[in-house]
């Protein structure tokens, strides 16, 4: 049986009895032997007529468990992993609105800050495109900001243009956000990697969002949903993605220390599904 379809039902059996539990203890024995009368045929007596209704009454629970539990996966807007040492909220909106704590924004390994429909411009609908519109001032401060955060170029260019480029999952801090260096480009400029590189790259933020944090919560997209990031020999969709980055941390040594929270924003209508969580791993 599918392991989410036995948790759906163990939940609604649990809801249930605790529901009649509360029942058994507060309501009389009478009640249960006045009405409904006889249906089944075991209840030819007062025993068997109790028996008969508690067991409807029970029934009767389950079924209503089981549509209020349907009726919540349906408008639920959050949902929350909470384990002995890390907290994940994934969670429906727009990142860009999130203004409670840090959020990560996900650039190309060579912290491209044009916008356009270029080659290896950065694409005006995606949401780093959408926050560089917003914060027209970081092209011309990006060079400093690499140079205030330390990050050391690596030895080889970029295939792209042979650009300077910077190692995937790193950040440099801009106002209140993390800017990360995240996708790969090829000759063309068009975002690729393998997974290999981009678990490496989720180990390394981890350890970055430990050290930038600053005491408050961290709010990241669905890493690598973006349209123009391919993955070498395989799709992954978002819901994939979002399975690949619970577990990479909850694996991870570095993790916000309580009572901090990594906040993961996704939009509903990309297919992911706060009820389909970890189906896939």
């Amino acid at each position: 049986m599918n392991k989410f379809i036995l948790k759906f039902a163990v939940d609604c059996f649990m809801l249930s009895s605790a529901l009649i539990t509360v029942c058994f203890s507060f309501l009389p024995e009478k009640v249960f032997s006045e009405y409904p009368p006889p249906i089944l045929e075991f209840a030819n007596n007062e025993s068997g007529i109790i028996i008969q209704n508690r067991l409807l009454l029970f029934l009767v629970f389950l079924f209503a468990s089981a549509i209020s539990k349907r009726i919540y996966a349906r408008f639920r807007k959050e949902y929350t992993i909470k384990e002995k040492n890390f907290v994940i909220k994934i969670e429906y909106g727009d990142l860009l609105q999130k203004n409670a704590g840090k959020k990560v924004i996900t650039f190309d390994e060579c912290y491209t800050t044009t916008v356009g429909h270029a080659l290896g411009d950065v694409k005006p609908e995606s949401i780093n495109g959408q926050y560089l519109l917003q914060h027209n001032d970081i092209g011309a401060r990006i060079g400093q900001l690499i140079q205030k955060a330390g990050l050391k170029k690596l030895p080889s260019k970029s295939k792209f243009n042979k650009k300077d480029r910077y190692e995937s999952g790193r950040v440099v801090q801009y106002e209140n956000d993390l800017l990360m260096a995240f996708v790969k480009l090829d000759e063309k400029g068009a975002g690729k990697m393998s997974y290999n590189d981009y678990l490496n790259s989720l180990n390394i933020l981890w350890d970055e969002i430990s050290n930038y944090c600053e005491h408050k919560d961290i709010y990241i997209p669905i890493i690598g949903s973006g349209q123009t990031t391919r993955f070498d020999g395989e799709n992954y969709n978002h819901q994939d993605l979002l399975d690949v980055i619970i577990a990479s941390y909850r694996l991870s040594p570095h993790k916000l220390k309580s009572p901090l929270e990594l906040h993961i924003v996704c939009r509903k209508k990309d297919g992911v599904s706060l009820n389909n969580i970890g189906r896939y791993i």
